[in-house]
């Protein structure tokens, strides 16, 4: 594996744990921030399991249903995948 696909890898696995973490942590269900963005609750798991990547509307969306920037999840994703725990 290249470097740039290790590096995509673990923003990704980073983003996925973040999107999790600020749900659990502000007690939502997929499906309550799946409303909240206009997406199905299906996808917001498919996120949290990496198993679909956001574009960049979608971002936006989660981002708002979470109560945050889009800036601030791409942030912290960066943060926890630096530190190789993403």
């Amino acid at each position: 594996m290249d470097a740039v696909t290790r590096r995509s890898s673990a923003f990704s696995e980073a983003f996925a744990a973040v999107v999790r973490s600020i749900r659990t942590e502000k007690g939502l269900s997929q499906y309550e921030v799946a409303h909240r963005a206009g997406i199905s609750s299906q996808y917001v798991g498919y996120i949290e399991r990496e198993l679909r990547c956001p574009t960049i509307d979608k971002l936006a969306r989660l981002a708002i249903a979470l109560e945050t920037t889009a800036t601030e999840l791409v942030k912290r994703a960066e943060e926890l995948a630096a530190k190789g725990r993403g």
